[in-house]
């Protein structure tokens, strides 16, 4: 993070007509600039989303006033997902305790995107896609994406019965995928029985995946279920907080 000329800041406020919230911090965030952005803050205590994301794409300082701004925002909506944070600010967020507290999403070296029908196929294409998407990436790590991958959108086409849009992100500790259906509900863990032909689709996730969870999206009626996977050298980077992905 390096210092904005005359430690200029800026906190736009904006609700999407899905109810999510979105608030983009320019500059530094610091003991003077929270004074000064105190009716901003106040405007963004003021709505009831589903969804606050912030983004801190152009965010150049932050420091535990800062901090305190975010987890006021967290505390009054349960939910803040930070994105484009540099390793910087997830070091920082670390550091204070607060790395589950907030979801985090670091600045990709590479992102890809990819929107697919409700068709069974598709979850086969789904497979590829990631492989395609990972080609730079080592092969355990590449190959163990494409079989989870393909456990989610299995459930999106089964189960959800809609599109769904496949998401790829890298970074330098981590992989991670990201599937949104049009679905109501929530996924969760079954505990099948011995013989059961069914309910192992997420067992397999929490099984091989660093991490996963599902995020609530509009609503009800949409979701994204999302895993990371630590690279080899992940262990050591995430260690120091230099490469959290999500929550």
């Amino acid at each position: 993070m390096a210092p904005l000329e005359d430690g200029i800041a800026s906190m736009l406020v904006e609700q999407a007509a899905d109810g999510t919230l979105h608030v983009e911090l320019r500059g530094e965030l610091d003991i003077v600039s929270v004074k000064a952005l105190q009716p901003e803050i106040a405007a963004a205590l003021a709505f009831h989303p589903s969804l606050v994301v912030v983004d801190a794409a152009a965010l150049t300082y932050v420091d535990s006033s800062g901090l305190a701004v975010l987890l006021r925002l967290a505390s009054r909506h349960g939910c803040l997902e930070i994105r484009h944070a540099s390793d910087i600010l997830c070091q920082i967020i670390r550091a204070a305790g607060l790395a589950t507290r907030f979801q985090l999403a670091s600045k990709p070296l590479s992102e890809h995107r990819r929107t697919f029908p409700a068709e069974l196929l598709s979850v086969r294409e789904s497979r590829s896609f990631v492989l395609e998407a990972l080609s730079d990436v080592e092969g355990p790590v590449r190959e163990m994406a494409a079989v989870l991958v393909a456990e989610l959108a299995a459930n999106a086409v089964l189960h959800a019965k809609s599109t769904y849009d496949v998401a790829v992100l890298v970074t330098g500790g981590a992989v991670r995928v990201e599937v949104t259906d049009e679905g109501a509900g929530t996924p969760r863990l079954l505990e099948p029985e011995r013989d059961s032909t069914k309910g192992r689709g997420l067992l397999i996730v929490d099984g091989l995946a660093w991490r996963w969870g599902v995020q609530p999206r509009a609503g009800a009626d949409s979701k994204t279920v999302w895993f990371e996977l630590q690279r080899p050298d992940g262990a050591r980077v995430l260690e120091h907080g230099t490469g959290d992905l999500d929550t």
